[in-house]
């Protein structure tokens, strides 16, 4: 139970996938932590031979139906990992309300998620770079806030119509059909009504302001969160993948000097002109 003023924590684990610019993503998703107050992530490292984060590897398919049976176990072994370590540590901070497992494995049914309060896994072993736009990492960072709307609005926990609106709470049987609810965030009339209902009309707008991602800002601008993302490795405007790639470095480092040559270029012209007008008015 969330007490009421205090956001709802969202434990993230990442199970450990090659080709993955992990430390890009956890930025953007820690991002959003600033940008709003009903919800926080927050990541855990939970032990490596854990039984469900084990069965959860890399390109490996597993049935989607037995990784739900198991949620309730892995929360109960996750939650004694944070204390004991709390304990250890001398630390406060009682384990969060959620724990959502981010996961490259496939489900045997093609779906890309499955929850069982309070936990959920969303397994992406299907994503290709065709997909992109969005990149992968705003991939994960959309359905992670599902996984929030989920856990805050108990009419939510399931996708709210069948038809697909580009609305969030769409339902999508397939990952690729996904893209379109990734893109821009909206929140439909009917689920936002649902989430009124519950008690949280605030948070559509919150939805829409982190997917709509114009906070992140530039990349050209060190000082914005897209800023940093470029100097960790993942150019949101060039990179699509998990990682970036040898080309995609390249066109990042060449649109980013191409843009300050401009500025330089721009501030030559600017400084013969003034100098030219002054050289005018001396005559």
């Amino acid at each position: 139970m969330v007490q009421t003023g205090t956001p709802l924590r969202l434990g993230v684990i990442v199970v450990p996938a090659r080709k993955l610019n992990e430390t890009a993503l956890r930025f953007l998703i820690l991002a959003m932590n600033k940008e709003q107050e009903l919800f926080q992530f927050e990541f855990y490292n939970i032990v490596a031979g854990d039984p469900l984060l084990t069965v959860l590897k890399n390109d490996q398919t597993v049935v989607r139906a037995e990784v739900w049976e198991q949620l309730p176990n892995f929360v109960a072994r996750a939650r004694e990992h944070v204390e004991s370590r709390t304990e250890l540590m001398r630390l406060s901070e009682e384990p969060p309300n959620r724990f959502v497992i981010v996961s490259q494995c496939r489900f045997d049914d093609n779906f890309y998620s499955t929850r069982r309060s309070p936990a959920a896994v969303i397994a992406l072993g299907n994503w290709k770079r065709h997909m992109a736009p969005p990149s992968f990492l705003e991939f994960v960072q959309a359905l992670l806030v599902r996984e929030a709307v989920a856990a805050l609005c108990p009419s939510l926990s399931g996708s709210g119509h069948l038809g697909n609106k580009g609305c969030l709470l769409d339902f999508t049987e397939l990952l690729d059909e996904a893209r379109q609810k990734t893109l821009r965030g909206y929140v439909c009339h009917h689920c936002r009504s649902r989430m009124q209902a519950d008690g949280l009309p605030e948070l559509a707008g919150t939805v829409t302001h982190l997917l709509d991602r114009e906070w992140l800002g530039q990349p050209s601008n060190p000082r914005s969160p897209a800023g940093v993302m470029a100097n960790l490795g993942y150019d949101l405007f060039t990179t699509k993948g998990r990682q970036e790639t040898l080309k995609e470095a390249f066109l990042s480092v060449l649109r980013l000097e191409g843009a300050k040559q401009i500025v330089t270029v721009i501030g030559v012209v600017l400084v013969g002109l003034i100098l030219y007008l002054l050289g005018l008015s001396g005559r």
